[in-house]
């Protein structure tokens, strides 16, 4: 049973139901294996659970430092029985096989938030877990960026008004980067909200609005403008009319931040456009334009130097002053990797592109402060990540 019996205040009996958690340690051996998948997890710092039905079962994947990895394969007369579980665990509708499901458990013991997402398949019903990580650091100084990405995102602290748009991938950091922007600027001192669709990390002294489709970005928006609001946190610009209030929000004397699917900060500016932002209005209050990626470090264990010749080539055809000597620090990932890592990679590190409007003589342009090639190339130089991967091309 999901359920324990308890009494109110009245004496009446009424049913409550059991958290997550509470069901994750139930004795069944289904309850038992996800419990073990959810472990085995945080163990070792997976992003998501990938629970697969296939033609002979139901294969467990789990993602870590963006690879997904095979963790089990479930036999086939297990695989409804599984499916079945999860929805029992994590409150989705059991009856239900059609159509797909969302859900959220919370599982302090883990220090954990799952959100999860249940999918129909040729073979059944796919379930992917995203792992929040409830001890994850906010903290710009903790992040892993360069002391010259670091620079410019602290410079984006004290803003006063204007639009900081940060593009990406899903699963590139965007969002726990604006989480420790916004944590920084202080929350004590000034009136905070995010609109968000899901909240994804719940953060003290911020006022975090779910929107839905009964309450999408662009109402929220108007309604936040009514809330003497300094800094706004728009999840995600979707349509013309929130790209457009973004930026009248900013007219006004508000600072907002917000993300944007485009595969570049150069190409932000060229999306907005086209949602219909005006350019002078971009060029007026489009503070920073920033494009996030997460590249795969070098594990330090296993990981082994670059080849004296592949260097001589590099050193040749990156810029005329450099030399082998300046390539010493850079490193290869091992394909079979090591006992501290996985093929080779341990951990990530962010990388990022910025774009910001300079005043020339005959108006102004958009500038490239920083490419996410020249990112990838510093990482790589400093041996963080795969030399021969970000310098493939030229050898």
């Amino acid at each position: 049973m999901s359920e324990s019996q308890l009494q109110n205040e009245h004496g009446i009996t009424v049913a409550k139901r059991r958290t997550a958690e509470q069901l994750l340690h139930d004795e069944g051996p289904y309850a038992r294996l996800l419990n073990e998948m959810v472990q085995a997890a945080k163990l070792r710092g997976a992003s998501d659970i990938h629970i697969e039905p296939n033609e002979s079962g139901v294969a467990v994947r789990l993602r870590v430092d963006g690879n997904l990895r095979l963790y089990k394969q479930v036999d086939v007369q297990h695989r409804e029985s599984l499916i079945l579980e999860v929805k029992r665990i994590f409150g989705l509708a059991i009856g239900v096989s059609g159509r797909p499901q969302d859900g959220r458990a919370s599982l302090p013991e883990y220090r954990l938030d799952l959100r999860v997402s249940l999918l129909p398949t040729h073979f059944g019903e796919k379930v992917v877990m995203r792992l929040l990580n409830l001890d994850a650091t906010f903290e710009l100084s903790k992040l892993g960026f360069t002391d010259a990405e670091a620079r410019v995102l602290e410079a984006a602290i004290h803003l006063e008004d204007g639009v900081v748009v940060i593009s990406g991938p899903t699963g590139s950091g965007k969002t726990r980067t604006l989480y420790a922007l916004l944590k920084a600027i202080g929350p004590k001192a000034f009136n905070i909200v995010t609109l968000e669709d899901p909240i994804e990390y719940r953060i003290e002294g911020l006022n975090q609005v779910q929107v839905s489709a009964k309450m999408t970005f662009a109402d929220a928006l108007r309604s936040v403008l009514r809330q003497d609001p300094d800094v706004i946190l728009v999840g995600e610009v979707r349509d013309a009319e929130t790209a457009k209030l973004c930026f009248q929000a900013a007219e006004t004397g508000h600072l907002v931040f917000t993300t944007l699917h485009a595969n570049g900060a150069l190409e932000v500016i060229e999306r907005l456009s086209g949602l219909g932002v005006e350019r002078m209005v971009l060029e007026s209050n489009l503070r920073l334009s920033i494009a996030q990626r997460l590249e795969q470090k070098v594990c330090q264990n296993c990981g082994s130097p670059i080849a004296p010749d592949q260097l001589k080539s590099i050193a040749q055809k990156l810029s005329p002053g450099s030399s082998i000597a300046d390539l010493k620090r850079m490193k290869a990932k091992s394909e079979d990797g090591c006992s501290e890592c996985t093929d080779g990679v341990k951990g990530r590190v962010p990388v990022l592109e910025w774009v910001s409007f300079e005043t020339l003589e005959n108006g102004r342009r958009a500038k490239v402060h920083q490419s996410l090639q020249a990112a990838r190339a510093i990482r790589a130089l400093a041996g963080e990540i795969d030399g021969l991967e970000v310098f493939r091309e030229i050898l």
